[in-house]
């Protein structure tokens, strides 16, 4: 039993839960997460520098009103050009994912 948008719901079997290819957190912390986030299911992607998230319902449709974000984690303040330029490839890499 949980709590969806101010209503309890009451399930025999868990939703299945449709993620992108990229999120990586298991099903059944998809399912536990659910009353927290009103229903809504929210996708990672693999713990990295450059991380990407989503939220969307559990068949999957992508919620409207929260679009992709990309985090990234970075202590450099400066890097030489070869390691830019190979970081910004990883940034455009999670873009396209995440139009994908």
């Amino acid at each position: 039993m949980s709590t969806v948008a101010g209503y309890v719901v009451a399930v025999t079997e868990p939703p299945t839960i449709v993620c992108p290819e990229w999120c990586v957190i298991p099903t059944s912390e998809h399912v536990a997460e659910l009353s927290n986030h009103e229903g809504l299911v929210i996708h990672w992607s693999e713990d990295a520098p450059i991380r990407l998230s989503r939220s969307s319902y559990v068949d999957g449709t992508v919620d409207p009103t929260d679009p992709p974000l990309l985090h990234i984690d970075t202590p450099f303040e400066a890097m030489p050009l070869d390691e830019a330029e190979a970081f910004a490839r990883r940034i455009l890499a999670a873009v396209n994912e995440a139009r994908s």
